[in-house]
C-alpha cells in the first residue's frame, strides 16, 4: 500500500468489539484483505499517528506486509495501550513496522494511553530503541506514576520533555536527562513543586510550570543555564526570600495570573541578568511592591505589572535600570506617581499607564530623563489638564494616548517637542472644546493656556488624530494647513454643526478617512463646482447619525453626490440619511429629486397667508403656498413671489370649502400651478383663472359644464396639465366639454377616469 511518494501515514485502528470484549472481528483470519478491513490508512507527510478506538490486538497484523518503504520523524500514539512487562514500544509496533523505522523518530507524543493500560508500571525498557528521540510529549497519563529515576535511561539525546494535563510527576525521574534543555509541566493538578524534581539539570534553559495549581514554590536548586522560567496561572500567594537566587542566568521570569500580594525587595537579588519580568493579572485585593524591587538590574528591559490593583509605587523602584525600555503599569489603581520614578531611564521607549485613577497634576519632571520615549499611554484616568512641561524634550514620541480622561485644558505648547515625531494622537472621550482663539485660564494655581486648535500647529507629521467624544463645535479655519500628512481624522460624537469642502485638505490625496458621525451637522457643504478633481476628496467621510436637513439648502450636497456617483460609481460620503423634513426622513440624499428639496419660509417674512404654510423650491424658483384642508371659504390674499426672490407660485387649495376664485391679489397672476380639487365649485369662470397658468386641478368638485371663457382658457397653449375627474359632468351633445376632452386627451392627466354623471 505504501510507495516512494507517500510521506505521511496515519494508521488509525478502527476496532470494533463484541459483547465479550474481543478486540477485532475478522471473518477470514488467513486473508490479508479481511485483516486490512479493520484498519484505515491515509497518506500525508512525515508524521505517523496511531489512534485506537478500542484495545488493539497487534497479532492481527503479524502477517501483514511491513510498512517499510518510508521513514517518519514524528510518532503520535493516542488512546492505545502501553507495552506490558519488559516490552518496549518499538517491539509492540513491530507487528506492522520495521524496527529501524522507529529508530529515526525524533519526536513522540503519548496521549491518553491509560484507558487500555490498567495497573501499568513504567519501565525504562518502554523507550528502548528510540535513541534519536529529542522531544517527548506526555499528555493525560494520570493513572501511571512517573517516579522511576531510570525511566529515561534509553533517551540520552532527549532535549524537550513536555508533561501536559493530568500526570503524576514526582521524584528524580528526570535525573538521567543530562541534555534536557526544555521542560514543560503544564495544566496539571500539582499543588506543590517537589524540590528534587527540578534538579541536576545542568543544560536546562526553559522551564514552564504554568497552568497548574501550585500554592508554594521552594527555593529552586541550582540551574546554571536556566534563562526562561514561567510560573504563571497558578495559586501562589507569596514567594519566599531568595526563591530565584540560584538561577544566575535567568533572563525572563513570568509570574502572571497568581494571587501574589507582595513582591519583596530581596526577591531577585542574585538575578543580575534578568531582562523581562512579568507579573500581570494578580487575583488579589492589592499587590504591594517594595522599594528598590528592580534596583540595579542593569540588563532589565521590560517590566509588566498590569491589572494587579497596585495603589502606590515606591521611590527608587527602577533605580539603576539603565536599559529598561518597556514598563506596563496599566489597569491598576494608581492615583499618583513619584516624581523620580523614571529617573535616569534614558532607554525607556514604551510606557503604559492607562486604566488607572491618575489625577492632576502629574509631576513636571516625571518623564524628564525618558528622552527616547516612543509610546505613552495615559488613557482611562482622571487627568484634567496637560501643561507644557510633561512632554518637554520628548522629541521621539510617536504615539500619545490621552483618551478617556476629563481633559479640558491643554497648553498651546504641550506638543511642541513632538513637532517632527508624533504620528498618532488620541484625545477622544474628553471635554475639549478647541476654541478658535487661545485664552488664558487657571488650573491648580498654575497659569495654563486653554485648549485651542492651534495646539496642533506644530504636529507636521501627524497621521492619526482622534478627537471623538468631545465638546467640539466647529472646525477651525487656520487648522487646515496642519493636515498635510493626516490619514485618519475622527471627529465623531461632537457638537459640530457645519462642515464644508474647505475644511479638508483636498489638494492632498493622503487622507483616507474623516469620521464626522453623530454630530449636529444639518447642511454639509460640498459643491462639485469647487472641487477639482473629485478624486482628491478623502477616501471616506463618515456622516451617519447627523440630523441632515434635506431642505432646499441641501441642493448643493445632492448635486455633488449625484455628480460623484455618475463619475466614479461610489461616494466618499458614507452613511448620510435625511432626518428632516419628516416626509424625507430615512431617504438617501443622492436618491432625491431636485423637486423634493424645499425650504419653509420664515413666518416673520410678510408673504405667507396666515392660514397656510409656504416653501421655496430653488430648482425652478417657485414659491409654494400650501393651504390644503384648512376650512377656507375664500381664497386668501396672494402676494408677489418676488418678496422671497421667487418668480412664480404653486398654490394648493385642495380639500377646502371654496366655491369661487378671486383674482384681485397682486400675486394672483404669477400662479402657474393651481390645485383646487375637492372643494365646492359648481361653476368655474375662465376670467378668474391666473393668466400664466400651466397646471390646473379641479377634480372632485361639482362641475357639470364649462362656459365659453373657461373653454378658451383650457385651450390656452401654456396650460398643459389639466385634471377634471370626479365631477358630475353633464354629457348632453351641446356640452363643449365632450369635444374638448376628445381633442385634448394628451393634456388631461386623468382622461382615463373621466365619467359622465348619468
Amino acid at each position: 500500500m505504501a510507495h516512494a511518494s507517500l510521506y505521511y501515514l496515519i494508521l488509525l485502528f478502527l476496532l470494533t468489539s463484541n459483547a465479550s470484549g474481543n478486540d477485532c472481528i475478522v471473518s477470514n483470519p488467513s486473508s490479508v484483505e479481511s485483516k486490512i478491513e479493520c484498519f484505515h490508512f491515509d497518506i500525508y507527510t512525515d508524521l505517523m499517528r496511531v489512534t485506537c478506538s478500542n484495545k488493539p490486538n497487534y497479532n492481527l497484523l503479524q502477517h501483514t506486509p511491513k510498512l517499510e518503504h518510508f521513514t517518519f520523524k514524528e510518532l503520535v500514539y493516542q488512546n492505545c495501550s502501553l507495552p506490558i512487562g519488559n516490552q518496549s514500544l518499538v517491539e509492540l509496533l513491530s507487528a506492522f513496522l520495521d524496527r529501524t523505522q522507529l529508530s529515526y523518530t525524533s519526536k513522540m507524543s503519548l496521549i491518553d494511553n491509560t484507558k487500555h493500560s490498567k495497573n501499568i508500571t513504567l519501565d525504562p525498557q518502554l523507550f528502548a530503541g528510540l535513541q534519536k528521540l529529542h522531544t517527548l510529549i506526555i499528555q493525560n497519563l494520570a493513572d501511571i506514576s512517573f517516579d522511576n529515576p531510570l525511566l529515561f535511561r534509553h533517551l540520552p539525546k532527549l532535549k524537550k520533555l513536555h508533561f501536559y494535563g493530568r500526570n503524576r510527576v514526582s521524584g528524580k525521574f528526570v535525573y538521567q536527562l543530562k541534555q534536557l534543555s526544555h521542560l514543560y509541566i503544564q495544566n496539571s493538578d500539582m499543588e506543590i513543586l517537589p524540590k528534587e524534581l527540578i534538579s541536576n539539570l545542568p543544560k536546562l534553559k526553559t522551564l514552564y510550570l504554568d497552568k497548574n495549581k501550585l500554592k508554594h514554590v521552594s527555593q529552586f536548586t541550582t540551574l546554571p543555564n536556566l534563562t526562561y522560567l514561567n510560573i504563571s496561572s497558578n495559586q501562589l500567594v507569596k514567594l519566599q526570600q531568595n526563591v530565584f537566587s540560584r538561577l544566575p542566568n535567568l533572563k525572563i521570569l513570568d509570574l502572571s495570573s497568581n494571587k501574589l500580594t507582595r513582591l519583596a525587595t530581596d526577591l531577585k537579588m542574585e538575578n543580575k541578568l534578568l531582562e523581562v519580568f512579568k507579573a500581570d493579572d494578580q487575583k488579589c485585593s492589592e499587590l504591594v511592591l517594595e522599594t528598590q524591587l528592580f534596583a540595579c538590574l542593569r540588563f532589565l528591559k521590560e517590566v509588566s505589572l498590569s491589572n494587579c490593583k497596585i495603589i502606590a509605587l515606591p521611590e527608587g523602584l527602577f533605580e539603576g535600570c539603565l536599559k529598561l525600555s518597556k514598563v506596563d503599569l496599566s489597569h491598576n489603581k494608581l492615583q499618583s506617581l513619584p516624581e523620580d520614578l523614571f529617573r535616569d531611564l534614558e532607554n525607556l521607549q514604551e510606557l503604559y499607564l492607562q486604566n488607572n485613577v491618575l489625577t492632576n497634576p502629574l509631576p513636571d519632571t516625571l518623564l524628564r530623563d525618558a528622552i527616547n520615549l516612543s509610546i505613552l499611554h495615559l488613557g482611562q484616568n482622571n487627568l484634567k489638564s496637560l501643561n507644557n512641561h510633561l512632554l518637554e524634550s520628548k522629541e521621539k514620541l510617536k504615539e500619545l494616548h490621552l483618551d478617556n480622561n476629563q481633559m479640558y485644558m491643554i497648553d498651546l505648547d504641550a506638543f511642541k517637542s513632538q513637532a517632527k515625531s508624533l504620528i498618532r494622537l488620541n484625545l477622544s472621550h474628553n471635554r475639549l472644546t478647541l476654541h478658535e482663539n487661545s485664552k488664558t485660564g487657571f488650573y491648580s494655581n498654575r497659569k495654563i493656556n486653554s485648549t485651542s486648535w492651534a495646539l496642533f500647529s506644530h504636529l507636521i507629521k501627524i497621521q492619526y488624530l482622534d478627537l471623538s467624544q468631545n465638546l467640539i463645535v466647529n472646525i477651525s479655519d487656520h487648522f487646515k494647513k496642519y493636515w498635510r500628512n493626516l490619514k485618519f481624522l475622527n471627529l465623531s460624537h461632537n457638537f459640530i454643526t457645519h462642515v464644508s469642502y474647505t475644511d479638508f485638505p483636498f489638494l492632498s490625496s493622503k487622507i483616507n478617512l474623516v469620521n464626522l458621525e453623530s454630530n449636529k451637522i444639518t447642511h454639509p457643504d460640498f459643491d462639485p463646482s469647487r472641487i477639482e478633481p473629485l478624486h482628491r476628496l478623502p477616501n471616506e467621510i463618515l456622516l451617519a447619525d447627523n440630523p441632515l436637513n434635506c431642505d432646499c439648502n441641501a441642493s448643493v450636497l445632492v448635486t455633488y453626490l449625484q455628480v460623484h456617483l455618475n463619475a466614479s460609481k461610489s461616494t466618499p460620503l458614507k452613511g448620510l440619511q435625511c432626518a428632516q423634513p419628516p416626509a424625507l426622513s430615512g431617504r438617501l440624499p443622492q436618491t432625491l429629486r431636485a423637486e423634493d428639496l424645499l425650504c419653509e419660509i420664515d413666518a416673520t417674512v410678510d408673504f405667507c397667508p396666515i392660514e397656510c404654510k409656504c416653501y421655496k423650491r430653488p430648482v425652478d424658483q417657485a414659491a409654494i403656498i400650501n393651504c390644503t384642508a384648512v376650512n377656507l371659504t375664500l381664497v386668501p390674499v396672494i402676494k408677489s413671489p418676488s418678496i422671497i426672490n421667487c418668480i412664480f407660485i404653486e398654490l394648493h387649495l385642495e380639500q377646502n370649502k371654496l366655491n369661487a376664485l378671486s383674482n384681485g391679489s397682486e400675486g394672483w397672476n404669477t400662479v402657474r400651478r393651481l390645485y383646487i380639487s375637492n372643494n365646492s365649485f359648481t361653476t368655474l369662470l375662465g376670467d378668474r383663472l391666473p393668466k400664466q397658468l400651466e397646471l390646473l386641478d379641479v377634480s372632485g368638485n361639482q362641475l357639470t359644464e364649462v362656459d365659453t371663457a373657461l373653454l378658451l382658457k383650457l385651450n390656452h397653449t401654456a396650460l398643459r396639465n389639466i385634471s377634471l375627474s370626479a365631477n358630475p359632468w353633464d354629457c348632453h351633445c351641446e356640452n363643449p366639454l365632450l369635444a374638448f376632452a376628445v381633442d385634448n386627451a394628451a393634456r388631461i392627466t386623468d382622461f382615463s377616469t373621466l365619467q359622465c354623471s348619468d
